[in-house]
């Protein structure tokens, strides 16, 4: 197996090769932790748990109590990669470049604001 050491380094050079190719969006392997400096925007996009479970009930065809526990196991198994990975013990939003709460912002609308704040 791999130590977080290699895997980080391994999932950094990955990146770093997708991005070296010019304007692109890395959306997994919570590449705004691997990646930082100039020429790049970190995004984090939240939404109030109430919200992210309605949506998880809808898209997954859950009730409200399996979409709660699904939103728990998946920022479970986040927190626990950034801190094995990144040595990240608590996601924050100034560790990140724009915030977006979608509790209050159209998903629709993320597109054309995140591409908005990249073109700056």
């Amino acid at each position: 197996l791999a130590t977080p050491d290699q895997l980080r380094e391994a999932i950094r050079r990955a990146i770093e090769d997708i991005a070296s190719e010019g304007r692109v969006v890395i959306a997994s392997h919570a590449a705004s932790h691997a990646l930082a400096g100039p020429n790049v925007l970190r995004v984090f996009v939240v939404a109030p748990e109430e919200i992210r479970s309605a949506r998880i009930a809808e898209s997954e065809g859950l009730d409200r109590d399996d979409a709660a526990k699904t939103i728990v196991r998946h920022d479970t198994n986040r927190a626990d990669y950034l801190k094995r990975v990144y040595g990240v013990a608590t996601e924050a939003p100034d560790q990140y470049d724009l915030v977006v709460n979608t509790g209050d912002i159209d998903p629709e609308a993320l597109a054309p604001l995140v591409a908005g704040a990249a073109a700056l």
